[in-house]
This record gives C-alpha cells, sequence and structure tokens, in this order.
C-alpha cells in the first residue's frame, strides 16, 4: 500500500480522531488534498506502484509539521564557529502541545555541524564568551525556578550556572573583559499580591500586573578556563524610574551600557516608544537617552565607543522601523542616513569603528551594503538575489558574517560569507536534508505598475 491510499485509509476508518493542534487526521488530509489531487486519482484507479514511486512528493502539512529551523545565529569572535539554536517541532499526535524544543548546535566553516545541548530542551539567549573559549546560554534546568545564565566550554565539559536572579534573566551582555555580566530582569512580585492569589483573586488581568525589568551588572568570581561562581555576589542595580528594559549591550571599553528600554511594561510602549539610553557603569547614571522617532528594532554601539548605530522607524508613522540612524555618544545628536531608501533595513554592526554593515530586504530578496559612519560612502557587498536572509552577525575583526538565510525550497539555515564586495554566501547547515526530495512549484515574481 503507497503513502497516499494509506492516509485515506487512515482517514476514512478513524472512529475517535486523534487532534493535532485542533485538526484531526482527516482535517490534515483535506488541507493536503489540492497539492496530492492527482495521486490521489492515481492511487484510487490502481495504477502501479512503480509509476508513483518515480514522481517526486509533493510538501504537505505532515511535511510543515516536521520542519527544522536554525535560529538565534551568532558567529565566534575568531569567525571560525557559528552557534545556533535549532528548533525541533514536537512530533504530531506523539509529544504533548508546545512550542518547538531549542538545541545548542555549534558549526565551523566547512559545515561540520556538532550538537552541544539536544534532545527534549529548550534554552535560549545564546551569547560568546568573549575570548570565544566557550558558549553562555538561558535556561531553567534542574530545580530552577527562574532562568539563569548557564555556561558551557566548547572544548568539552558539562554546562554550569555561571548566574541566576531572584526573577527569570530575560537578556543579559559579557563584559569585554569577562568578569561581568550585565543582564535585564524583573522586579520581585508583590507579596500582597500573592496573598490575594491564595484567596482566589487570580483572573488574569491585561498587563495589570506587569512589572518594569530592571538593569543589573554582576560580578563573576573566577575568569581562566572556566567560568565559576563560588560565593554569592550581589548584582548592582541601575535606577530606570518607571521605565522597562528589554535589552542590554556593553560598550566598547566595558565602561558603558546601552540599553533599550520602554516608558512601561505595556506591550504596546515596548512596540511604539522605546528608546536607548546609555549609562555609565561605575557611577550607574544615565549619561544620554537616544530619542529615535519611531519604532526601535537593532542597535549596536562603534568598536571605538563614539557613536551608536541603530535602526529605527522614520517618525512615529512609520509601520515598522528599518532606517538606519546614528547617534554621536556625547551629545545624542541623531542622523538619518538613506532617508529615501526604497529597501528595509533588518540588522546591522560594525565591520570597524568607521564601517556600519546592513542586511536588508529588498523587493522578495536580500541584499548586504556598507555605510560609513558619517554617510558619506556607501558599498554593496551582496546584491538582492533569491535568498532572504534576516539577521546578522559579524566576528570581531570584521571580515566575516553568519547569517540566518531561507529560500523556496528550505526554512532558516545558517550562512557564512566573507564581507568584501562580490562575495557570496555559503551554506553551512542543511536542517531538513529530506526536503531536498521534494518537488516543488515553480515561484516567480510579478510586478505590476499601481495607480500612484
Amino acid at each position: 500500500m503507497n503513502r497516499v491510499s494509506l492516509i485515506l485509509n487512515q482517514s476514512n476508518s478513524e472512529s475517535q480522531p486523534e487532534r493535532f493542534y485542533g485538526l484531526t487526521k482527516r482535517d490534515l488530509f483535506r488541507a493536503a488534498a489540492p497539492s496530492l489531487g492527482l495521486l490521489v486519482l492515481i492511487s484510487m484507479s490502481g495504477c502501479a506502484q512503480t509509476s508513483m514511486a518515480a514522481e517526486p512528493s509533493t510538501l504537505t502539512p505532515v511535511h510543515v509539521s516536521k520542519l527544522r529551523m536554525a535560529s538565534s545565529i551568532k558567529i565566534s569572535p575568531d569567525g571560525s564557529k557559528t552557534a545556533y539554536l535549532l528548533r525541533v517541532p514536537r512530533r504530531p499526535f506523539v509529544d504533548p502541545n508546545g512550542s518547538s524544543y531549542a538545541e545548542l548546535h555549534i558549526v565551523d566553516q566547512n559545515g561540520v555541524d556538532r550538537p552541544y545541548i539536544s534532545g527534549k530542551v529548550n534554552v535560549n539567549g545564546i551569547s560568546w564568551r568573549p575570548d570565544g573559549k566557550g558558549i553562555s546560554f538561558l535556561a531553567k534546568r534542574g530545580k530552577d525556578k527562574h532562568a539563569s545564565v548557564y555556561y558551557l566550554p566548547i572544548d568539552g565539559g558539562e554546562a554550569h550556572k555561571i548566574l541566576s536572579h531572584e526573577t527569570s534573566i530575560s537578556n543579559y551582555a559579557w563584559h569585554p573583559k569577562g568578569h561581568q555580566i550585565a543582564f535585564i530582569a524583573a522586579a520581585k512580585p508583590d507579596k500582597d499580591n500573592k496573598k490575594l492569589k491564595d484567596k482566589g483573586f487570580n483572573q488574569e488581568v491585561v498587563e495589570e500586573t506587569y512589572k518594569p525589568k530592571k538593569l543589573w551588572v554582576s560580578e563573576l568570581t573566577s575568569y581562566v578556563h572556566d567560568v565559576t561562581v563560588t560565593k554569592d555576589i550581589k548584582p548592582q542595580s541601575f535606577e530606570l524610574g518607571e521605565w522597562s528594559a528589554s535589552s542590554v549591550k556593553f560598550v566598547a571599553d566595558g565602561s558603558q551600557l546601552l540599553v533599550a528600554a520602554a516608558p512601561t511594561p505595556s506591550i504596546d510602549d515596548h512596540y511604539m516608544k522605546r528608546k536607548i539610553h546609555l549609562f555609565d557603569v561605575e557611577t550607574k547614571k544615565q549619561l544620554v537617552r537616544f530619542d529615535t522617532p519611531g519604532k526601535l528594532g537593532s542597535y549596536a554601539a562603534s568598536p571605538d565607543g563614539k557613536h551608536v548605530a541603530i535602526v529605527a522607524g522614520i517618525d512615529k508613522n512609520d509601520p515598522s522601523d528599518g532606517r538606519i540612524m546614528v547617534a554621536n555618544a556625547k551629545t545624542g545628536k541623531i542622523t538619518t542616513f538613506l532617508g529615501d531608501y526604497e529597501g528595509q533595513v533588518e540588522d546591522l554592526d560594525w565591520a570597524d569603528k568607521n564601517t556600519i554593515v546592513y542586511l536588508a530586504s529588498e523587493g522578495t530578496s536580500s541584499a548586504i551594503h556598507s555605510i560609513s559612519a558619517d554617510g558619506s560612502a556607501k558599498e554593496t557587498i551582496l546584491a538582492s538575489g533569491t535568498s532572504v536572509f534576516m539577521s546578522i552577525s559579524i566576528d570581531k575583526a570584521g571580515k566575516a558574517a553568519a547569517l540566518s538565510g531561507q529560500s523556496p525550497k528550505h526554512p532558516s539555515d545558517v550562512f557564512t560569507i566573507q564581507l568584501s564586495k562580490g562575495a557570496q554566501p555559503k551554506r553551512l547547515t542543511n536542517c531538513n536534508p529530506w526536503l531536498d526530495k521534494l518537488a516543488f512549484a515553480k515561484q516567480e515574481v510579478v510586478r505590476y505598475k499601481a495607480r500612484d
């Protein structure tokens, strides 16, 4: 019996249909029927099995439920390796409902992939230690009540906890010298709220109990080969008022911090009103706030700490971020580049103190360009083509980058590219090799002139 007739028999014989995310097997078959219509007719008419076997299969909803994807791609400081999270979906009708598992993998420039943490695990927030000897990540493991920072040396050894807090850590950054970690965490819940919940007042009112997320910096007591914490260390908090932080990055030599924060913890403010704040680490004082006019995207400080490159909306009515702005780190003055650019800037980083490399969507594909810190010089590294890239991570020397990329025939995989004019991306992973055996419909871009 071939595969298609087997699906038919299963769906026709269901008395109590199993459900997958609210869909029965019959529903899944019906959804697949348009793409499989010809094959179903052939199967029902009794054609020889060999004639079907010669034809490549087409994509079905069952296939979609098995797709693995690479995400959170980070190149090592020396550019020789790339760490990423492999998103592994749960098995339909087998695993309990839930989000995909997230495994930690490292792939080298030759495409040799090695899983470091795999199985039914959920890690996130991966980051290279500044010297490239290990990887840190966020997870709840063992008896953890809250998400903590773990560290794993890449040349062998077990992952161990290097930083925890009284609430879950949602974002963090290594000090360039590796002896400190700055992190974002919510304030501890009020005891009165817990008492009320114990008495039955446990209704969930949207945003009513949201607490602002705060900024902290913690020392690490040992930094030689493995990072270990030998005694409790009290982290130092930074005053943000009612502002709620979402991400943090150290600047240049580690004497300053960039913090993205919104005026309140509300979702609307997070999307519409986040700003970047610059803090002095020693005094914990805010030095300047960069008042970008629209939605806030990615940001990065120049290697010398004099400028901050920002992806942001050109005004409050701009439906998305997507323009490059460069802020003076001392005065806070913001200059907008590429104001009339018809593409959308997705991500950026600094190749050196004078050069910004940015990833952009142009039409239906992606391009990589560079622009000088004063906006005077622009160069195309990779012209738009057929692939779509969503993030870029640049090594310390500014010579190579890692990308998350997809095409009409595969979801997100890890790519690498040399940051020189005319260079082409190299695909390092194939998260779904079985897709190579499927037949895909032809895709083409159709253009037409609109009224305006």
